[in-house]
């Protein structure tokens, strides 16, 4: 039940994504693809957008993993955080394993 929306690829104060549920819950999105740990300022700079953008939900994806002190200001920020691990388990399909004849 959720539409999304991709924000301009600059000038997006910080979220790529906007998106709202049928119960008018809107939720900010950042992504990062990067191939070091994400730090505790893109934590901030998304609390901040998420306010900006007057939503109630944020998340923010990496391509990587996060360092401890994104990982501690998130929580206290409830800011849900998505690695590349889980990321992955997400993105690969459920295959059926392979039939002998």
């Amino acid at each position: 039940g959720w539409k999304a929306q991709l924000t301009r690829a600059s000038g997006d104060d910080g979220v790529d994504v906007l998106c709202e549920n049928n119960d008018g819950v809107r939720c900010a999105v950042q992504c990062k693809r990067y191939s070091k740990k994400v730090g505790v300022s893109a934590v901030r700079d998304l609390e901040g957008a998420r306010k900006m953008y007057d939503c109630q939900e944020a998340i923010l994806a990496t391509s990587d993993s996060f360092t401890q002190s994104s990982k501690d200001t998130a929580k206290k920020l409830k800011i849900t955080l998505i690695d590349g691990d889980l990321l992955a388990f997400h993105a690969i399909p459920c295959l059926e394993p392979e039939k002998k004849i």
